[in-house]
């Protein structure tokens, strides 16, 4: 240590002013904690928004100081970490709002309440609590992002959400069970419910308002899957239920754009005396996405003999008599 500043009084006066002006601008985005050791803070954007677009994000920090604990553990499982859990709203590595659950400062306990960081609060990275400025050191909890709009709709369901179905209220802070941990938690699952796709019909092309799909046999039509779906990601699709043991058509959809289609070509097929018979089939469609959550329906599939394989059945049977003739 003697060293360093016998090092740093050797300086040129120009270097040394230098020097301190750069210690002066540091000491702006540090505080002292313990023993005087120096904790530097940085705007939190630098932290939880570091990807590009438009998205939510959730991110953490140790209560007491130091860094958040690993993900996975049993303090983290059961939502018991000594850290604040929070969600924040980034665009294009700016904060644009956040919103976290948890207790005022000098309150009892028991009082939570739904809070926000000041602006302020966000760009300097700090916090002034019993009289100390303390550092907001988050990091994000996992590498997953969340449509702002979606999470922009759950949040907006939070007094009808909460009360009912989770032990999470607005006004009743429970160490155990209606934390911010909880609190986060709830948001999650309640954002990837509705990210589930939907069915939203399953029928043969001009039959929709029909439970059942007619075809006569060697008939073509197109089945069509209409369905929603706000996870933007790939969904993968299978029809079945006419080939015994395989599907009868599958594919994928790469680009999802909410709400769409999607047609499957479908044909009654028979051979010899069962193109006189009447089958009947039930149909599944499924659409699965990328987290493995999956939409299904069923359709009712009936295949007969058409008009003109009757008219050909019957002909044979009909005696034809030729006027003049003596049978």
């Amino acid at each position: 240590m003697g060293k360093l500043f016998k090092g740093l009084t050797d300086l040129p006066i120009k270097n040394m002013k230098t020097f301190l002006n750069v210690i002066a601008g540091f000491a702006v985005v540090c505080t002292h904690a313990v023993l005087a050791i120096p904790v530097c803070a940085y705007p939190v954007s630098q932290s939880v928004c570091s990807k590009s677009d438009q998205y939510a994000v959730f991110a953490k920090r140790h209560l007491f100081g130091g860094n958040p604990g690993k993900p996975g553990s049993v303090a983290d499982k059961v939502d018991l970490q000594s850290e604040h859990e929070h969600l924040f709203f980034c665009n294009n590595g700016n904060i644009t709002n956040n919103i976290g659950y948890g207790t005022r400062s000098g309150a009892p306990i028991s009082e939570g309440y739904l809070f926000s960081y000041t602006s302020n609060q966000i760009n300097s990275g700090t916090e002034v609590e019993g009289g100390k400025t303390k550092p907001l050191r988050f990091v994000v909890v996992d590498q997953e992002t969340y449509d702002s709009d979606i999470m922009n709709d759950v949040l907006g369901d939070l007094p009808n959400m909460l009360p009912d179905r989770c032990r999470i209220s607005t006004d009743t802070y429970v160490l155990v069970g209606n934390n911010c941990q909880n609190f986060a938690d709830k948001l999650r699952s309640e954002y990837w419910k509705r990210l589930k796709p939907k069915i939203t019909a399953f029928y043969c092309e001009g039959q929709k308002d029909v439970d059942v799909c007619n075809l006569n046999w060697e008939q073509s039509t197109a089945l069509i899957i209409e369905y929603s779906d706000k996870s933007k990601k790939s969904l993968n699709w299978q029809i079945s239920g006419y080939v015994i043991g395989a599907p009868t058509d599958q594919g994928k959809v790469s680009s999802p754009n909410g709400k769409s289609t999607i047609n499957s070509n479908l044909k009654c097929i028979c051979s010899g005396n069962d193109c006189r018979d009447t089958r009947n089939y039930t149909m599944s469609a499924s659409i699965t996405n990328e987290r493995g959550s999956q939409a299904s329906a069923k359709l009712k599939l009936q295949c007969s003999a058409g008009a003109g394989q009757i008219i050909r059945d019957i002909l044979p049977k009909i005696p034809i008599r030729i006027p003049g003739l003596p049978f």
